[in-house]
């Protein structure tokens, strides 16, 4: 150890601890060793990422100490080196956790952990689901109380307490792109519109019927857009309430990481986690395969929940289907939980043209040609279902029409579908009849010839109902050609499927039936 660099180090660490509210600090700087010096740069090593990235968030204040110690302007490295192991670490999680995973495959009727106040599931009110639009005044009714004023500083500082008056690594800064994400520019539909107004009362504060929020869907829908929001929203009218978001990747690292220190360390972590009014938690199928970051995440959430705290949640899947104990996935599933679906037609029509003109009216370099109203149509038609890919869609489109106008020429509709060809290249896939019904029969559990038959039980007629709309959705076939492969049916009654399924869609009552669609769908086109 350079003899040097010890002696400014701890000279530094002496007048860090006379700074107000340095206890977390001191603690931070524990877990580092100073290793060089050089004319301005002291670089220090710790095992502990998570401490890195606290002590990052003081940056400025240790800087400012270190030229104080130095009479010299000063820099501060602080690098990662991950120890093999930490004496604590297997005590830490294998301490009170010998069944820890049979708990987590569900084998054991036992959590290997003391549950902090448990509680019934609060009542969810319900929602009038036949409606496809709602007024403002419609809105706030459903929201039962009014957007709260934003606190004045001195207001927000008053309130928030002594424990919280240092920087929670949590609530990092976020960048501008993730600003962008509000529910402004939110584009809704009647695929996403609940959980549009669940994600608003939430950011409002109103969290009796939605602690935890649930929001599933698959990838691209639009999940990390409302769950920024919340934090966005929060964070420019109520700088009272600690919002964090944060994905599971990061979580699992965080913990992973915080483990590999010392005491102090880990009691940081724990209690950054604790001290959030607002804790969202991204992708959280992540978590199915880390088994003691499950714990504390169940720890975390108890305690939270216990205190009045509010947590988002956000998943490909709802909670049932995430191959977690029934114990986690009951807690998790216990408040309010919202499906994102697939954006239908219209919704897709309304997603370019509000992407479109938004390009435009950024007046971006490369960006100023024309595609017209009917092309846009031929683009919904055209598009996927990952609306991060329809928003890229629609740039590359654009661009395409900005280049072809320099040489005279107008877009076409064949231009815009080679471009979604590039975009989806298995997404226009054709299957077969035969394809359609054999999974239909295999996860809707009947017979072929039922599917085919006469019979009209409710679960029969469903299955019949929805093979009839894939057939319609994947496949070139008429309705007349449709309905000779389910037992020779007419062009009406296999139109009378289509509009059974196009309602179920619609109106969101029954979200089993509607993920069993969507889940058949993806899998047909895969």
């Amino acid at each position: 150890m350079d003899q040097d660099a010890f002696i400014l180090w701890d000279d530094t660490r002496r007048l860090v601890a006379r700074e107000p509210g340095s206890g977390r600090r001191v603690a931070m700087l524990g877990a580092c060793i100073p290793v060089s010096l050089t004319d301005d740069v002291l670089t220090v090593k710790t095992n502990s990422a998570y401490a890195k990235r606290s002590l990052d968030l003081e940056i400025d204040l240790l800087e400012r100490v270190l030229s104080e110690a130095a009479f010299e302007p000063m820099k501060l490295v602080i690098q990662v080196e991950r120890e093999e192991t930490n004496p604590m670490f297997p005590t830490l999680i294998t301490e009170g956790v010998a069944q820890d995973a049979e708990w987590f495959d569900g084998s054991s009727s036992q959590p290997a952990f003391t549950v902090v106040g448990e509680r019934e599931p609060a009542p969810v009110i319900p929602f009038e689901a036949s409606k496809t639009s709602i007024s403002e005044d419609e809105f706030r009714a459903q929201l039962g109380e009014d957007v709260r004023e934003p606190a004045t500083a001195r207001e927000a500082s008053a309130s928030v307490p002594e424990a919280r008056r240092h920087k929670n690594h949590l609530t990092r800064d976020v960048s501008d792109q993730d600003l962008k994400l509000t529910f402004e520019n939110f584009v809704e539909g009647v695929e996403n519109r609940f959980a549009l107004i669940a994600a608003k009362q939430v950011a409002n504060g109103n969290n009796a019927q939605y602690n935890p929020l649930f929001i599933y869907g698959e990838s691209g829908l639009g999940k990390t857009h409302l769950l920024m929001s919340i934090k966005n929203y929060i964070a420019q009218n109520d700088p009272t309430r600690t919002c964090a978001y944060i994905t599971a990747t990061d979580f699992i690292s965080d913990y992973t990481s915080a483990m590999m220190g010392d005491r102090s360390i880990i009691e940081e972590f724990t209690n950054d986690y604790r001290d959030v009014d607002v804790l969202i938690l991204d992708d959280i199928q992540h978590l199915r395969q880390a088994t003691s970051t499950v714990q504390f995440f169940f720890e975390t959430f108890n305690y939270l929940v216990s205190n009045g705290k509010q947590i988002v949640l956000a998943a490909d899947e709802p909670p049932s289907l995430l191959g977690m104990s029934e114990r986690i996935s009951s807690r998790m599933g216990s408040g309010y939980e919202i499906g994102i679906q697939t954006p239908a037609l219209e919704l897709k029509r309304n997603l370019i043209g509000t992407f479109y003109q938004r390009y435009k009216d950024e007046g971006l370099i490369g960006y100023e040609g024309t595609i017209p109203a009917e092309v846009l149509d031929v683009m919904a038609a055209s598009a996927g279902d990952n609306i991060r890919l329809i928003k890229s869609y629609v740039q590359n489109c654009l661009f395409l029409a900005s280049e072809l106008e320099k040489r005279g020429v107008t877009i076409t509709d064949e231009d815009v579908r080679a471009k979604a060809r590039e975009k989806w290249p298995h997404g226009q896939r054709r299957v077969s009849v035969e394809e359609i019904q054999h999974n239909v029969e295999q996860v809707m559990g009947i017979s072929h010839a039922d599917l085919i038959g006469t019979k009209r039980t409710r679960e029969i007629a469903q299955a019949r109902h929805v093979a009839i709309w894939l057939c319609h959705q994947l496949t070139d076939l008429t309705y007349a050609e449709i309905g000779a492969r389910f037992g020779g049916r007419s062009h009406t009654t296999v139109m009378h499927s289509f509009d059974y399924v196009n309602r179920l869609l619609a109106d969101r009552t029954d979200r089993t039936l509607i993920d069993t669609v969507q889940s058949l769908r993806r899998k047909l086109e895969s």
